[in-house]
């Protein structure tokens, strides 16, 4: 099986093994608890973007989320970051003779490899935004899982 090559913003057209220059990423977001937990919830608790008789139970409910977060980070332990994707589904992979090419990096951060990973595997159904059950197995060969 070919290798994926990747293309888009940033990195080196067609490369096989992504190839990103290293001011890329200086203003880009990471993906962590902060950035897409506790900002998120923060930012709709203050400016009035819940109907003010769930505030109460939004408040409590992503609070006690939060916290099942916050322990499911301290049991993984030191999780390394690196440059991911962002938005790796399988509809931004597309397939030519010569293999899976990744597009559209525009969504592109830091965060944990398991982000880009859980997406490629999220079990939609051919048919359904998602590519036929052939480039499906393909990926999941070329990920070796």
């Amino acid at each position: 099986m070919t290798r994926p090559r990747w293309s888009g913003p940033g990195v080196s057209s067609g490369a096989s093994t992504p190839s990103v220059r290293s001011d890329t990423y200086a203003e880009r977001p990471a993906l962590d608890i902060a950035t897409f937990g506790e900002e998120p919830r923060n930012y709709l608790l203050e400016h009035d973007f819940l109907p003010p008789e769930l505030l109460a139970a939004y408040s409590s409910v992503s609070a006690q989320a939060m916290d099942g977060v916050r322990r499911c980070y301290d049991r993984a332990g030191a999780v390394t970051s690196l440059r991911l994707h962002g938005d790796c589904h399988a509809g931004n992979v597309l397939w030519t003779p010569d293999g899976p090419h990744f597009v559209d990096f525009d969504d592109s951060r830091t965060g944990p490899a398991v982000q880009d990973l859980w997406m490629l595997l999220s079990g939609e159904a051919p048919g359904h935004g998602a590519p036929d059950g052939r480039h499906f197995g393909r990926l999941r060969r070329l990920l070796r899982l």
